[in-house]
């Protein structure tokens, strides 16, 4: 349940009573919108509807409006919920603070103000509930020019409320965060994945290579898949996995990786990497000196912990393609005889949108033909 610009959606319904004025629409949509945006620091809910694409399988959106933005202070509870592994606790919150709910129009926008937010997370074997409540009653705004319409005035009475309410599936919130459902790796597939060679101009939303626990994967050259791990914050590292066949269970869920060597690059990852080709599509770093990084060349046993070699230089270069992401990267490990370790992967389109939004506007500029971008 994810769009071509890396939004996820969940089955229910945004609901309000009608505004005084007639500005908001009473067209109801049966799916909410779940949009993450700048990096993870801004969370909004919007009503829609959608149909999905038969030859990419992302889904085309019809906004039905309107638009839920939520306070600072609740969106890292909220998204820290929608990633949560199943099974776990139901989450509730209540906080007075500021937040808005706007009309679908952006020609002409109007706001209303929120606050008194309640709500709760619950999850189930499939999937997780969301509901939250707001008062449309308006708090001072922080700054001076962030006037609000205010549509529904508020004298002594007890104001009304818009109420959101959805359904995400668990593969939904699997393939956008990263989280672990058991439900989803009861059953392997027999054969090995084969890999789907797509581009920023067919892509296939059901080849995407993705795991649980946040693992993606990449693909070599010679149709073999690396499997990759990302720490996101504070400390960013990226971790690559040595090249082999890959298997899936039948959700369509790569199965998690293990195999050795594996190299881990410190201080990059792919927020880092889009936040550094921002007006570019390629970034180049080389590491010399400080935390580098290490490879792994056998794991721990019941004889002791495996091998592990730090490294003296690292070099890692991404360049944007038709075919997606593709990182070369070059390993030098501490004593040791072997030489550098040098290799080449893709991460497809596929991934990039549903993990790392971001590279959304690289992929408008490329469909667009642009080489760079506009100064």
């Amino acid at each position: 349940m994810i769009d071509a610009d890396g939004n996820i959606y969940g089955e229910g319904r945004i609901t309000y009573p009608p505004s005084p004025d007639g500005s908001f629409s009473t067209r109801v949509g049966d799916l909410v919108q779940v949009k993450i945006a700048f990096s993870r620091s801004l969370l909004s809910f919007t009503s829609s509807r959608a149909i999905r694409d038969p030859d990419t399988g992302y889904l085309a959106p019809d906004i039905t409006g309107p638009r839920i933005v939520v306070p600072q202070g609740l969106e890292s509870l909220l998204i820290t919920a929608l990633a949560q592994s199943y099974p776990a606790n139901p989450i509730t919150f209540a906080l007075d603070a500021a937040g808005q709910l706007s009309t679908a129009s952006e020609a002409n926008r109007i706001r209303q103000g929120l606050s008194d937010w309640r709500g709760s997370v619950t999850y189930a074997e499939g999937a997780l509930t969301v509901h939250i409540s707001a008062a449309l009653r308006s708090l001072p705004p922080i700054y001076s020019f962030d006037k609000l319409e205010d549509p529904w005035l508020v004298d002594d009475e007890v104001p009304g409320r818009v109420d959101v309410e959805f359904e995400l599936d668990a593969i939904t919130s699997v393939a956008r965060f990263g989280s672990y459902w058991k439900a989803l790796s009861q059953e392997l597939e027999r054969e090995p994945s084969s890999v789907v060679r797509t581009s920023v101009d067919a892509m296939r939303l059901e080849s995407a290579p993705i795991g649980f626990l946040r693992r993606i994967y990449g693909v070599t050259k010679d149709d073999l898949y690396v499997g990759i791990y990302e720490v996101v914050e504070p400390w960013y590292s990226l971790t690559l996995y040595a090249p082999r066949a890959q298997s899936r269970f039948t959700s369509g869920l790569m199965i998690e990786d293990s195999r050795f060597p594996r190299i881990t690059f410190e201080g990059v990852n792919l927020d880092v990497v889009v936040g550094s080709m921002w007006a570019t599509r390629n970034f180049g770093l080389t590491i010399a000196s400080g935390q580098i990084g290490r490879i792994e060349w056998s794991g721990g046993g019941s004889d002791g912990p495996g091998s592990t070699s730090k490294l003296l230089e690292a070099s890692l270069y991404f360049e944007l393609t038709m075919d997606g992401l593709v990182l070369s990267y070059s390993a030098l490990p501490e004593s040791s005889a072997r030489g550098a370790l040098l290799g080449e992967i893709t991460i497809p389109w596929e991934v990039l949108i549903i993990r790392s939004p971001l590279f959304v506007r690289h992929r408008e500029k490329l469909l667009a033909g642009k080489p760079q971008f506009d100064p």
